[in-house]
């Protein structure tokens, strides 16, 4: 029997991710039962759980502009782009399969600064999990090598806003002479 926590909790309200917590640790030891049914797991044992739980997704930026699963399907490219991600679209629609879909062409799309720029607030950049997206393209540009290429472009662009405002030009000669693939 395969148990698993109930991803229904809403991990914005205290109450809901305390609850996510409890529930994910009092089925810990179930797993663990499962596993040691298998062949040479007989004398495994928890050493310990991590300190909180992981959540893969609660919030999003209202940036600017957006990615969409369009722009990961068709590979796009882009003239204001700050960086790229290469991840397919990783779909976990049925619990326990994943689905990819490929990035067409040369397998990766652009992501455009105005995906990392608030649409209410001139001056505050997100980056990585928060980057302005549909689920879809969420689903492919979440993963941690392209949440380090859009912290890397949102600081730039944080620290270029502070002298230039913004100029796309700018961050991305900077980002290049960094040595980011744009």
């Amino acid at each position: 029997m395969l148990l698993l926590a109930d991803d229904r909790h809403d991990v914005l309200d205290p109450h809901g991710l305390t609850a996510a917590e409890i529930q994910t640790r009092q089925i810990t030891p179930h797993y663990l039962a499962a596993l040691q049914q298998i062949p040479g797991w007989q004398g495994s044992y928890l050493a310990q759980t991590g300190p909180q739980l992981g959540i893969r997704e609660s919030r999003h930026l209202r940036g600017i502009d957006k990615v969409l699963g369009d722009d990961a399907l068709t590979g796009r490219r882009r003239a204001d782009a700050i960086a790229r991600c290469g991840w397919p679209i990783e779909s976990h629609v049925e619990q326990g399969h994943t689905h990819y879909v490929p990035i067409k062409d040369d397998g990766w799309y652009h992501i455009g600064l105005d995906a990392l720029r608030s649409e209410t607030t001139p001056n505050l950049f997100a980056a990585g999990r928060l980057t302005a997206a549909d689920a879809q393209a969420y689903a492919s540009l979440r993963v941690m090598g392209t949440s380090f290429a859009t912290g890397h472009a949102a600081g730039v662009a944080a620290a270029h806003f502070a002298d230039f405002g913004v100029d796309v030009t700018r961050v991305q000669s900077e980002l290049k002479r960094q040595g980011a693939l744009i």
